[in-house]
């Protein structure tokens, strides 16, 4: 949005939506610990901030984004799952309720989809490397990749650990979505790079899962999260 056409207009710094009627001030969480307001359409409310200038410069974009997740994971704690706007989306304040208005029956389907849900980023990355400092406690799933390890090359070893691992988190998470890998050999490469919508009731499974596959020669897993359903809002 252009500073320059909306500078006597006032602006409101978006946050995301959430499935809650919760009209009014919500607390001086915000950015810059400004205070968070929320506006109500039928049964839910965008979150937003006032008075907040537009961001300028790459570090303080970069902190107004920590700040934002920041923003959005308070609400999941307190309301629950939160439909989430990317950061430094402003609409001028006239317009926010014919915004919640156009948006009301496609955010409600998508509530209706991902109540409950929350997103984990997950990368499986392959090290060749450091494979014989990695512990040989091994389950059967774990002795099954090392035996197929001595008879196949790199690329059959990486492939088949895709498949696999892609199967189980399917068995787990509500969906997945698959980041595009890079081709390359290396010693060292991330093999899969996911984010996974997740069922609060399933946190512990998909965890335990995540640890074996750790477990197992050749392969390190890195995840973060909770976080707002960023990678499944369609946009």
């Amino acid at each position: 949005m252009d500073e320059e056409i909306h500078k006597d207009k006032e602006l409101y710094y978006l946050y995301g939506i959430v499935n809650k009627p919760i009209h009014g001030e919500l607390g001086s969480f915000g950015i810059n610990n400004g205070v968070v307001f929320a506006y109500t359409y039928k049964e839910i409310s965008v979150i937003f901030q006032k008075d907040l200038p537009m961001s300028t410069g790459k570090s303080i974009h970069l902190e107004r984004g920590i700040e934002h997740l920041y923003v959005l994971q308070k609400c999941m704690e307190h309301f629950g799952c939160v439909f989430p706007f990317p950061a430094e989306m402003f609409i001028v304040k006239e317009t926010i309720p014919s915004l919640v208005e156009h948006k009301y029956d496609d955010v409600c389907a998508w509530f209706q989809e991902y109540d409950r849900m929350q997103q984990y980023n997950v990368q499986i990355i392959y090290d060749a490397e450091n494979a014989e400092k990695k512990k040989r406690k091994m389950g059967i799933k774990s002795y099954t990749f090392a035996q197929k390890e001595k008879r196949l090359e790199k690329q059959e070893i990486i492939e088949m650990y895709q498949a696999q691992i892609k199967e189980e988190l399917r068995q787990i998470t509500a969906k997945i979505r698959i980041m595009p890998m890079e081709k390359s050999l290396a010693d060292t490469q991330t093999i899969l790079d996911l984010s996974c919508a997740l069922n609060k009731d399933k946190e512990d499974a998909f965890k335990n899962m995540l640890q074996e596959i750790n477990k197992i020669k050749y392969l390190t897993v890195k995840i973060t999260g909770p976080l707002p359903l960023y990678g499944f809002t369609g946009k």
